[in-house]
C-alpha cells in the first residue's frame, strides 16, 4: 500500500528521532519542579545569556524535556517559552549525555541531516547543551546554538559545564521550595 504524504513526514521524523530518557521517574521530578508553562525567571534567562555570551553563539536556552516537548524555561535569539516536539529536539538526545553533548555540523551528522530544525528555521548548524540532572534525573539542558558549524574551546567547553551545575543548583532550590510543607 503506498504512503501518504502525512506517513511520509512521519518517517522522516521517526529517522531523525532521538533516543529520550522516557521513565516515569524522570517525567515525576520534572512534573514536580512545577516550570513547565511558566513565566520567565531571572535566574535562567540570566544562565542562558551567559551561556551565549561565553560560546558567541546567537541562539541559547534552558530547556524541559517533558513527555513529548521540549519547553524552553528560558532563551535567547528564540521566543520565550517556545517548545519543538522531541522527535526532533536537540535537547531530547542530550539529556542522555554524561557531559555537554556537541553537534559540530548537523549538516554532516547522519542523526540530524533530515531534522526540520536544520533544514529549516532555525537552520542549526552547531549545537552544544548541558543536560540538567535533578535528583539524579536529566530533566532538560542549557544549550548554545549557531547557524554555522563550529566546535567550542576547552574553556568555553569548561564554562558551559560550570554553568550547567548553576542551573542545576537552581533546579535543586526550586525543588526544595516546591515540597516545602505549609
Amino acid at each position: 500500500m503506498p504512503q501518504s504524504p502525512a506517513s511520509d513526514a512521519l518517517a522522516q521524523l521517526v529517522h531523525c528521532a532521538p533516543p529520550i530518557v522516557q521513565d516515569g521517574r524522570r517525567l515525576a521530578v520534572l512534573r514536580a519542579l512545577a516550570l513547565l508553562d511558566t513565566p520567565p525567571e531571572a535566574t535562567f534567562d540570566a544562565l542562558t545569556r551567559l551561556a551565549v555570551a561565553v560560546t558567541g553563539c546567537p541562539i541559547g536556552a534552558i530547556g524541559l524535556v517533558d513527555a513529548r516537548r521540549t519547553w524552553f524555561k528560558a532563551a535567547v535569539g528564540l521566543p520565550q517559552g517556545g517548545e519543538s516536539h522531541n522527535d526532533f529536539s536537540f535537547c531530547a538526545r542530550a539529556i542522555a549525555s554524561e557531559r555537554v553533548f556537541e553537534v559540530h555540523d548537523a549538516h554532516a551528522d547522519p542523526r540530524f541531516v533530515d531534522n526540520p530544525l536544520v533544514i529549516g528555521p532555525p537552520h542549526v548548524r552547531f549545537y552544544a547543551g548541558v543536560p540538567l540532572l535533578c535528583e539524579g534525573q536529566p530533566v532538560g539542558t542549557l544549550c548554545v546554538v549557531d547557524n554555522r558549524p563550529h566546535r567550542l574551546r576547552a574553556a568555553q567547553l569548561a564554562a558551559m559545564e560550570d554553568l550547567g551545575q548553576l542551573a542545576m543548583q537552581a533546579l535543586q532550590v526550586r525543588l526544595a521550595q516546591v515540597r516545602k510543607p505549609g
